[in-house]
């Protein structure tokens, strides 16, 4: 199977006047070329209580955020071959999740 496409959206988020993602409500704010996990939009105590890790990321993507529809929310997009670069960072974090692994 091969996917054309593929996109994460962070709802809670904006690009800011830098244009880095920022967190809504918050002073988190990440470069955005990050991919990020659950964890990293929840308070620490949440995180652990759920099984999220805080540093959940993966960072220097190909793409970069861009903002959604309305300028609310923003999103990653990956389009044909860039789709395996997500995929392979998706699994790299979820090892990490797993395993305690750091690559």
């Amino acid at each position: 199977m091969q996917y054309d496409k593929a996109t994460v959206h962070y709802p809670g988020c904006v690009l800011n006047d830098d244009r880095r993602i920022w967190q809504l409500g918050t002073d988190k704010t990440w470069n955005p070329t990050t991919l990020l996990g659950a964890g990293m939009f929840l308070p620490p105590q949440e995180a652990e209580d759920y099984g999220f890790s805080t540093n959940d990321l993966q960072t220097e993507l190909p793409i970069a955020a861009q903002a959604m529809t309305y300028g609310l929310g923003v999103e990653m997009t990956w389009q044909g071959s860039q789709v395996e670069d997500l995929f392979v960072r998706s699994v790299r974090s979820w090892r990490q999740q797993l395993t305690g692994a750091t690559a």
